[in-house]
């Protein structure tokens, strides 16, 4: 394999010239890499395995559909707090939050006018 990462400035050394690379990036010990006259550049040490256990499963990267708004809803997670008004109450306004979502049970059934319904 040929692919190895490497940070913005090691990339463009590479590309300069100047950082030269060689091996098989899928071997831990398979890659060399020289300074711009040749020279074979020392390692400075070998990665530490992990501790502790390790994820099951393997990652699965998104598959590049293109997003359809309509299936996509903002909801706070379930047994989030209800949000609070900042404006100071009037007397014998409705003691709830401005934004609810008439499909929580707390409060099916209710409609107001003045609020916000999500």
């Amino acid at each position: 394999s040929n692919l190895v990462a490497l940070c913005s400035r090691h990339h463009r050394l590479h590309h300069r010239g100047e950082l030269g690379i060689s091996g098989d990036a899928d071997d831990p010990d398979g890659m060399v890499f020289t300074d711009a006259s040749g020279r074979s550049l020392t390692s400075n040490g070998k990665p530490r395995p992990p501790t502790g256990v390790l994820p099951v499963g393997n990652w699965v990267h998104p598959t590049g559909e293109r997003l359809d708004m309509d299936w996509v809803h903002f909801r706070p997670p379930p047994g989030a707090p209800a949000p609070v008004s900042c404006e100071p109450e009037a007397e014998g306004d409705v003691d709830y939050p401005p934004f609810i979502d008439l499909d929580d049970p707390i409060f099916a059934g209710q409609r107001d006018d003045t609020v916000f319904v999500s």
